[in-house]
């Protein structure tokens, strides 16, 4: 079966009114080397340099498919700017439904063999498509993970909280190298070249109406291929703003709860949720549950928001809890948090209460003993700026006196030889 036509049997009608612009030069039956997608959605400040770099790619044989998601500003009169000069370039016009349906709405036409994603408000290096496709071939690898930089304010950044260029370099085979290895780095769908029929023959698309729809899809990816090969180069530009999901803590990041669900479902589909993948699924699971209980999501007391705190509890199951208790890898304060969210512990709740009040006391002092210790500092500086000054005033006084001393001895030994002249003559 044609994996366009079993994507449309499983993903049903859609839902959402989509204009199609002309494709220029590329016939349905053409298979480019390489089909690059981007979901647009009111990014006309970013757009032209991430366009940009798409269409002057090294590797010519792509096809682009531009998904506008209803936007509001003049990012659909871009697109169209854009089509007139490179008749590779394919724009859907939808209704806006949210970055994963973006991507959905772009499966079905996608000719390329390979499938990178690349989001609006980002910048790829213009080597991407060609050192992926060929990695890809070389190695006969169905997905193929390169590394990235965090861009902002004009800075680039290649650490954050971890290395970024973590991941082993290799190809992995078995599903337990893949999930151990790259499982739990790179889970973001833009930092990969992905083969097409791996995702639309296995009718794997992004969840919609939630955040971090980008983990399930990894997941599911990883179950679905075969063969994964690492390229240590930093192809990918991911540029933060203040309108980024990954700067923005709210409510929204509840949605990874659902996300499990969806990941569960799939892992049960298709007969793997048993033995280390189910303990995989559970550590990673609690270990997320973790974070969303950690100081971001805390308010001035220290505590979660009594709705924030309730949902966490209510997806919280039987293996989450047995792990919490007997796992070790945790750390102490995440599992502190999950044991005062539980009520396991009211030791628990007591420590990350008298540790934030502890915090919110020990840093007004800490910062009042550092300007402190920095005008002693500069008082210290100062006096001993003038110490030196004092003594260098000395110096050249006691230096005076020397000479005009040396002066006088010398007049008077002048005087002295004069009297024994006068005698001796």
């Amino acid at each position: 079966m044609d994996a366009r036509k079993k994507y449309s049997e499983k993903r049903g009608p859609a839902k959402f009114q989509i204009k199609i612009y002309r494709l220029k030069h590329m016939s349905a039956q053409s298979s480019p080397k390489v089909t690059v997608v981007v979901p647009v959605y009111n990014v006309a400040k970013y757009l032209r340099a991430c366009m940009d770099a798409i269409v002057h790619q090294t590797l010519t044989d792509i096809q682009i498919i531009c998904v506008n998601d209803g936007s509001s500003d003049e990012s659909l009169s871009i697109l169209r700017e854009y089509e007139a000069k490179d008749g590779r370039i394919f724009i859907i016009d939808k209704t806006n439904g949210g970055i994963s349906s973006a991507r959905n709405a772009a499966f079905p036409h996608i000719r390329g063999k390979y499938t990178l994603f690349v989001d609006s408000d980002d910048i790829v290096d213009l080597e991407v498509a060609r050192k992926t496709y060929y990695r890809a071939e070389e190695t006969q690898a169905d997905m193929v993970v390169f590394y990235h930089d965090i861009r902002h304010d004009g800075s680039v950044y290649t650490k954050t909280n971890k290395n970024l260029d973590c991941l082993p370099i290799g190809v992995f085979d078995t599903l337990e190298d893949r999930f151990e290895k790259v499982g739990l780095e790179y889970t973001y769908p833009w930092c990969k070249l992905l083969k097409t029929s791996c995702f639309l023959d296995n009718g794997i698309v992004f969840p919609e109406g939630l955040v971090f729809e980008d983990l399930s899809f990894h997941w599911m990816m990883l179950v679905s291929v075969e063969r994964i090969a690492v390229l240590p180069e930093r192809l990918y530009h991911y540029q933060r703003h203040p309108g980024s999901i990954s700067a923005v803590k709210n409510h929204r990041h509840l949605d990874m709860i659902a996300i499990f669900d969806v990941i569960r479902d799939f892992l049960v589909e298709k007969g793997l949720f048993t033995g280390w993948m189910k303990d995989f699924y559970v550590r990673t699971r609690v270990q997320t549950f973790g974070a969303l209980c950690g100081p971001p999501y805390r308010n001035r007391l220290g505590l979660l928001p009594r709705h924030f705190a309730a949902k966490i509890r209510a997806a919280f199951t039987e293996e989450d809890i047995r792990f919490l208790q007997n796992d070790k890898t945790l750390r102490t304060t995440t599992r502190n948090d999950l044991y005062e969210l539980m009520g396991m512990s009211m030791p628990a709740k007591v420590f990350n209460v008298a540790r934030t009040l502890i915090r919110g006391l020990v840093r007004p002092i800490e910062r009042r003993l550092k300007a402190v210790l920095f005008r002693k500092k500069m008082k210290g500086d100062h006096v001993m700026h003038l110490r030196v000054r004092e003594l260098s005033d000395i110096v050249c006084r006691l230096s005076e006196e020397c000479v005009a001393l040396r002066g006088e001895r010398e007049a008077e030994k002048h005087l002295s030889m004069e009297r024994i002249t006068k005698r001796a003559a």
